[in-house]
């Protein structure tokens, strides 16, 4: 294992730089739109190996830096946060200084401009709540952490306008609730990632107004982050996090703020247990991260934000795509984007990333960027289920499940089920070029959970126009897909064989979701040739009757026995009825958080990711909320 730095400044450090969202509202800069800068990595190579990654982690890191820097300096304001902020982070990081940055602090037009936490407007001037101000104080404390302390290059004058004016939230009254009494909201509880980003920056506030006060020989306990109890709260507060997994679950876009503050938590803490705290619940999301992704790319259910539901785009708003771009760098499946990297709010991840000391482990880095390995199945359970097939030439993944969580019509907190999806491992960055299930028609009735290994079924599949009719072979309802790498005749030579079974509903209920079903198998093109693989196929199942009302029963073309129902008889309840003779719980909402031969969580706060081709494993241990253990180990 690589010997670690207890450095805060992270990759700035290491190249010799210069040191010195809402309940309803969209993140106040919003990431997404278009700007003329653009975060290149041309002639820095994706990473293959772990010590590919490891090596060309500075120039990544500089990359996103550089693009940082190149952008002009942004007003001070809430819809200006990312282009007030990046210009600084790469102007100071590169050039040791940001000089416009301090003379916007300085200018006594800079004030508070709003409330921190959520933002809403419900009846205008009347039933609203200006907030927001957690997206920019966060990263201000930052800035301050990294610049503003002993030599740095943050000038006193600065430093002074930042504690006492713009720094806001300092003690320990802690923000979890919100109220606006004139129009009926009270006592309301906030997002998690508003919550976090106002604590810790609370917190780390703290730390820089007593070392402000200690400089000069004084002392206020309510800055004391031990004597005032804030340790212990923070302590308390991310232990379900390592239990339960994010209530903002793969959140498009706000997990990049929550994991971002995350890391900020990380870099500047002075307590030992809230940093191993923090890094748990990090490398919790590394490894879930692991098995979701092939290249940089996941298809997965998730939480947050409406409209992200019908965008196909992989990478737009997925902030933890972004984030391991710079962290492990395994992005060769870009290689066929049109233009440089596309999402700007992943470039501003990539350059808050740019700058943490947060390192996955070893173990857990190797897993995302290695997928030439055998195959892997991995299930996860937090609000939603996700569940994958993983192989060297694809990824299979589960779309999950729709959950209504009741606000009100508005649909903003509720859990969205995507596509059932065969995701090749060299190709494709939207989800409509892949072969998959869409899943019911009425995507609040969508249970997109059939995924066993090597395996999915789902209502209404489609075969994307994007794969040449040289590519496919149709035999009466199967269609059968050859992408090995020495088929002439397809240009998608991805590595491996599949086969679509399809079938017009005959069932009411199968009709109400939709006008077909169907199921899949995806072999590896190693392990058979593609005529011996149809030939299989198509010898075993000549005379079964496939039906989309009672229970099927499948036979892989290695022997393996998959028994499923196309839809249960309750929401959650998982398709697949019987792998090998062996039924498992299919209720999955009583599923651990974890379960497969790579990650196992009990939902105690216990997880071992475990890495059999290093032979190494991360056993992470968070049951007592004040003494959370972490240890990377040798088998």
């Amino acid at each position: 294992m690589r010997p670690r730095s207890s450095r805060v400044y992270g990759v700035a450090a290491a190249l010799g730089f210069a040191l010195g969202a809402s309940a309803d509202a969209t993140p106040p800069h919003d990431l997404t739109r278009a700007t003329q800068v653009r975060l290149d990595f041309s002639g820095v190579p994706p990473a293959q190996t772990l010590e590919e990654s490891l090596s060309l982690l500075p120039a990544r890191a500089r990359r996103a830096l550089e693009y940082a820097a190149s952008i002009p300096q942004g007003g001070w304001g809430k819809n200006g946060v990312g282009s007030f902020i990046r210009p600084a982070y790469g102007g100071f990081a590169l050039n040791g200084t940001a000089e416009e940055f301090i003379n916007i602090v300085l200018d006594p037009a800079t004030k508070l401009y709003a409330k921190v936490g959520v933002d809403f407007v419900l009846i205008p001037n009347f039933c609203e709540r200006l907030g927001d101000y957690d997206f920019m104080l966060h990263e201000l404390v930052n800035v301050m952490m990294i610049w503003g302390r002993g030599d740095g290059p943050i000038p006193p004058e600065a430093r002074r306008k930042l504690l006492d004016v713009l720094f806001t939230e300092k003690g320990a009254n802690h923000y979890t609730h919100y109220r606006a009494r004139w129009c009926g909201v009270v006592n309301m509880k906030d997002t998690e990632n508003h919550i976090l980003m106002t604590e810790v920056a609370r917190y780390l506030t703290n730390d820089l107004l007593l070392e402000d006060l200690q400089s000069r020989g004084e002392y206020d306990a309510q800055y004391d982050n031990d004597a005032n109890g804030f340790n212990l709260w923070l302590l308390k507060h991310l232990q379900p996090f390592a239990k339960n997994d994010f209530d903002e679950f793969n959140s498009r876009p706000y997990q990049g703020y929550t994991t971002g503050v995350l890391q900020i938590l990380y870099d500047h803490t002075r307590d030992a247990r809230v940093k191993t705290a923090a890094r748990i619940v990090l490398d919790m999301l590394a490894a879930r991260f692991a098995l979701q992704n092939h290249g940089l790319r996941r298809s997965v259910p998730f939480r947050r934000k409406v409209g992200y539901h019908q965008n196909h785009d992989l990478i737009m708003g997925d902030g933890e795509v972004a984030r391991f771009a710079i962290l492990a760098g395994n992005y060769a499946s870009y290689d066929q984007l049109p233009q440089a990297w596309r999402p700007h709010y992943g470039a501003t991840v990539m350059v808050r990333t740019a700058l943490t000391s947060y390192r996955p482990p070893d173990t857990i880095l190797d897993l995302i960027i290695r997928k030439n390995r055998e195959p892997v199945f991995q299930k996860f359970h937090h609000r939603n289920v996700e569940i994958f097939h993983s192989s060297p030439s694809f990824l299979i993944s589960a779309g999950g499940v729709y959950k209504d969580n009741l606000d009100v019509e508005k649909f903003e907190n509720d859990d969205w089920a995507v596509a059932t999806t065969l995701m090749p491992a060299r190709s494709g960055y939207d989800r409509l070029s892949f072969i998959r299930f869409e899943g019911h028609k009425n995507e609040k009735k969508r249970n997109n959970t059939c995924v066993a290994p090597g395996f999915a079924c789902g209502l209404n599949p489609v075969i994307p126009d994007s794969i040449p009719e040289t590519c496919m072979e149709n035999r009466g309802p199967w269609t059968f897909f050859r992408f090995a790498a020495g088929e002439e005749a397809c240009p998608l030579r991805f590595g491996f064989h599949a086969a679509l079974y399809r079938a017009p509903c005959k069932s009411s209920a199968c009709k109400r979701g939709g006008s077909s079903w169907g199921f899949l198998e995806a072999v590896e093109a190693s392990e058979i040739s593609y005529e011996r693989f149809v030939q299989d196929v198509l010898a075993i199942h000549h005379l079964t009757p496939f039906s989309d009302r009672r229970l099927n029963r499948y036979v892989t073309h290695a022997g393996h026995v998959i028994e499923f129902e196309l839809q249960p008889g309750k929401h959650w309840e998982w398709p697949i009825v019987a792998i090998d003779g062996f039924s498992g719980d299919r209720r999955m909402d009583q599923w651990p958080l974890a379960e497969g031969p790579l990650v196992k969580a009990n939902g105690k706060g216990r997880m071992w990711v475990r890495n059999p081709w290093l032979g190494s494993s991360v056993v992470m241990d968070y049951a007592d909320p004040t003494r959370p253990q972490w240890r990377e180990i040798m088998d």
